[in-house]
């Protein structure tokens, strides 16, 4: 008699696990495009005309629940 296994792959088990990230807030003078807050997503900031955005664009959500970098900063320009 043979014994077939399945393993999951790896992406699939970490949804299944439930591995979320807290979610980070929305930036003042700007605007995000929220992908999940599961592992493997991501979040897209922007800034509104005449900021600029300092920090990441994109961050996303890693198999610690954490964040791959800190939310971004709109500064106005002149």
């Amino acid at each position: 008699m043979t014994l077939l296994c399945f393993v999951p792959s790896f992406m699939n088990l970490r949804y299944r696990l439930g591995i979320m990230c807290k979610d980070p807030g929305e930036i003042s003078f700007g605007n995000r495009r929220v992908e999940g807050l599961q592992a493997g997503k991501y979040i897209e900031y922007w800034c509104y005309d005449s900021y600029n955005l300092i920090g990441s664009v994109r961050i996303k959500c890693l198999e610690t629940g954490e964040w791959s970098a800190s939310k971004p900063k709109c500064k106005r320009t002149y």
